[in-house]
C-alpha cells in the first residue's frame, strides 16, 4: 500500500467514525425524548388514577358517615 492509499484509508476510517457516531448520538436522544414522554405519560396516568381514587373514597366515606348518622337518629 503506498502512502497516498495509506491517507486514504485514514480518512475513510474517520469519516465512517463520523457518520456512525452522529447516528448514533441522534439515535441516543430520540430514545431519552421517548423514554421521558413515556414517564411523563405514566406520570400522567397514574395522578390521574390517584385523583378518581381520592374522589371515589372521599364519597364512600361521606355515603357511610350519612348512614351511619340515619341509623343513629332513626
Amino acid at each position: 500500500m503506498n502512502f497516498a492509499g495509506l491517507w486514504e484509508s485514514v480518512a475513510q476510517a474517520a469519516l465512517n467514525f463520523i457518520v456512525v457516531s452522529a447516528l448514533t448520538s441522534g439515535a441516543q436522544q430520540r430514545t431519552v425524548t421517548d423514554v421521558k414522554t413515556d414517564l411523563r405519560t405514566t406520570k400522567e396516568d397514574i395522578m390521574s388514577e390517584l385523583k378518581d381514587s381520592r374522589e371515589n373514597i372521599l364519597t364512600q366515606i361521606e355515603l357511610v358517615a350519612k348512614n351511619n348518622q340515619g341509623n343513629q337518629n332513626g
